[in-house]
């Protein structure tokens, strides 16, 4: 027997609290940012600080985390607008609205909640991904991992 479709309710629940979780991409990147002021901060005020390589590395890996941090957010805001529509959140629109932006592909529209919902989490784990990647170039170049001789 085929699993039953989940009812408006259940799609507008689960849009929330995707919603929810991926708010907290926002505390990872505020981590994000300190590493990159820090690194930005080793840059500029101690250029001949071991190596520029180590801080330029943790600023790089801080650009990907704040692109993933920006996407994360954008997708916060939608499931937060599917999870309060009134009825059914039919996705057709938002998908037309999407396709017009140029912000999702022909292939990706007509895709049910749940593969999105899933998709939103991989990215909220790309984003702590990109924090470790930062955090562990960050503590190469603090102790000295990164540094030339």
């Amino acid at each position: 027997m085929p699993a039953e479709a989940p009812s408006p309710a259940a799609d507008r629940a689960a849009a929330a609290t995707t919603a929810d979780l991926l708010e907290g991409g926002r505390a990872l990147h505020l981590l994000s940012a300190g590493l990159s002021a820090g690194a930005m901060a080793a840059l500029l005020l101690a250029p001949g600080w071991r190596s520029a390589t180590g801080p330029a590395e943790v600023l790089l890996a801080g650009l990907a985390e704040t692109w993933l941090a920006l996407r994360v957010g954008f997708d916060a805001r939608c499931f937060r607008r599917i999870a309060g529509t009134a009825d059914d959140p039919g996705l057709v629109g938002f998908d037309a609205t999407l396709r017009r932006l140029g912000l999702m592909p022909q292939d990706k529209a007509g895709r049910s909640l749940a593969p999105r919902l899933a998709g939103a989490k991989r990215l909220l784990a790309r984003q702590g991904i990109a924090l470790l990647a930062q955090v562990g170039l960050a503590l190469l170049a603090a102790f000295g991992g990164l540094s030339t001789p």
